[in-house]
């Protein structure tokens, strides 16, 4: 949890291996992308403004009930796909979100 907390929030702008965590953006309390929205849904918005050179945002984050994809516009596929598997939205929309960071970095 906490290796992914960081990847989030190095994707976030407020960690880096040099500096560590930048407290005058996050607080005192740490990072809590993994147990609150308010945490999680920038990075779903900073995924949904990621913009391709030449087709505008590229990625839509969809939540339901039953599953959270990542889609890709361009392609019309789906880059991450988690099923609910009992979990929650939140728990579901975090590891779509860690899965996201994963395959950009790669």
């Amino acid at each position: 949890m906490e290796k992914d907390n960081k990847l989030i929030a190095e994707f976030m702008g407020v960690y880096s291996e040099e500096n560590g965590y930048d407290y005058t953006k996050i607080g005192n309390k740490g990072v809590c992308y993994h147990t609150s929205w308010d945490w999680l849904m920038p990075v779903v918005e900073k995924i949904e403004y990621i913009e391709s050179i030449t087709h505008g945002n590229q990625f839509q984050v969809i939540i339901r009930e039953e599953e959270v994809s990542i889609y890709d516009k361009h392609t019309q596929t789906h880059i991450v796909y988690i099923p609910a598997d009992g979990e929650s939205k939140l728990t579901n929309t975090y590891k779509a979100v860690v899965e996201f960071i994963k395959n950009q970095n790669n």
